[in-house]
């Protein structure tokens, strides 16, 4: 990995093999990123993809095998029990440019990923909301 960061901007370079999650997660941690706005591209593989189902109060997961185009990913890093939570999407392309989507759980840099991190500055962190049965995203009043 490789990182360049100029004012609240920041923006990494995932190498092959990388675990695109853990990799920007463990960025944020040392980084001192509180919160953060994330979008990125490139090319993952051994991705899984969720479907919240509100119903179930459950994520209906599904593993996608093999390289896949990330189209794009966007979501944002808060906190959760005080370390960076990713909460992210991610649309997918495949060989033949169809498209695949949803809820982004992880997967490995098959080729490069290009993240690009804004910094809000905001104390954000995530508390369990029992209506949906998920943890979100709250004012951490304690700074």
């Amino acid at each position: 990995m490789e990182a360049f960061k100029e004012g609240s901007v920041h923006f990494l370079r995932l190498d092959r093999g990388e675990d695109l999650a853990g990799r920007l997660t463990a960025y944020c941690e040392a980084a001192g990123i509180r919160s953060a706005s994330v979008s990125g591209i490139g090319a993952v593989e051994g991705v899984e993809l969720g479907y919240y189902d509100l119903g179930a109060r459950q994520y209906l997961k599904r593993r996608l095998e093999g390289i896949w185009e990330l189209v794009a990913l966007s979501g944002n890093v808060t906190r959760v029990d005080g370390r960076p939570f990713l909460h992210a999407h991610a649309v997918l392309g495949d060989a033949q440019l169809g498209l695949r989507g949803g809820h982004f759980f992880g997967g490995t840099i098959a080729v490069t990923g290009e993240i690009h991190l804004v910094e809000t500055g905001l104390p954000l962190t995530r508390a369990m909301n029992e209506e949906v049965a998920l943890k979100l995203v709250v004012k951490d009043d304690r700074g």
